[in-house]
Order: C-alpha cells, then sequence, then structure tokens
C-alpha cells in the first residue's frame, strides 16, 4: 500500500485492543469504534445500531430505522 495515500490521523489512532467484559445486544453484522475510541458502533441483522459507551459498558443509544440488516458503518463525526 502506499503510505503516502493513507490518512496520518488514520496511523495515530489508540483503539482499546480488548474488551474485558460482554456488550450484549443481539447478532452484530458490523462494528465500528470512533475516531476517540469510546464508543463502539454495532450494526444489527434487524437494522438496528447499538452504539456502546465503552468506559461504562452501557448501551449509549440505539437507533431505528433501517429495514434490513446493517452491512457496513462509518461514523460522520
Amino acid at each position: 500500500m502506499n503510505l503516502s495515500l493513507v490518512d496520518p490521523f488514520v496511523l495515530a489512532q489508540d483503539y482499546p485492543e480488548s474488551l474485558s467484559a460482554h456488550l450484549r445486544s443481539g447478532h452484530a453484522t458490523c462494528l465500528r469504534f470512533n475516531r476517540t475510541g469510546d464508543f463502539l458502533a454495532s450494526g444489527r441483522v434487524d437494522g438496528t445500531v447499538v452504539i456502546f459507551d465503552i468506559e461504562t459498558n452501557g448501551v449509549a443509544r440505539k437507533l431505528r430505522g433501517h429495514t434490513r440488516q446493517m452491512q457496513s458503518l462509518r461514523h460522520a463525526i
């Protein structure tokens, strides 16, 4: 891969290496950390996106509206 094309901020991100607890909220089809690693988005089979707060190991928000399962996720902020 051509490193000059890679976003330098992506290389410097600090994500958690592991989770010590289970985050339960249905069957996930895709997962994505936000840029700071504080939240984990989980796309589910039923079309719901669940945002987990890594610090509290709790659900921060559930986003409903999709009618089919999630295929991918991306944080806009």
